[in-house]
């Protein structure tokens, strides 16, 4: 079962029935799939998903713990596959 950081609070309490908690880790993992490269922090998924700060952080955790997300070292999260990419070039592109 997900729970808080901090409180012990379970997620199922901040979003509702397990339906739901269900419903929200299946939209999260729809937005990064369609589209590839999404790299958000917890303040952008929750106004993305209009979650409030704890639940958007629970569900992102949950989807770590999955394997289906990963965090980058500026916490930033991403799609698995896409954590080891520099969001920004390390050095300019050659001719």
């Amino acid at each position: 079962m997900l729970e808080l950081a901090g409180n012990g609070q379970d997620v199922m309490t901040a979003i509702g029935s397990r339906r739901t908690q269900e419903q929200l880790l299946r939209r999260i993992r729809s937005e990064f799939h369609e589209m590839p490269g999404l790299c958000l922090t917890v303040p952008q998924a929750a106004r993305l998903w209009n979650l409030d700060r704890a639940t958007s952080e629970a569900a992102l955790e949950a989807l770590i713990a999955d394997g289906y997300l990963s965090r980058t070292d500026d916490g930033r999260f991403v799609a698995a596959g896409f954590a080891t990419r520099s969001a920004t070039p390390k050095a300019p592109l050659g001719n």
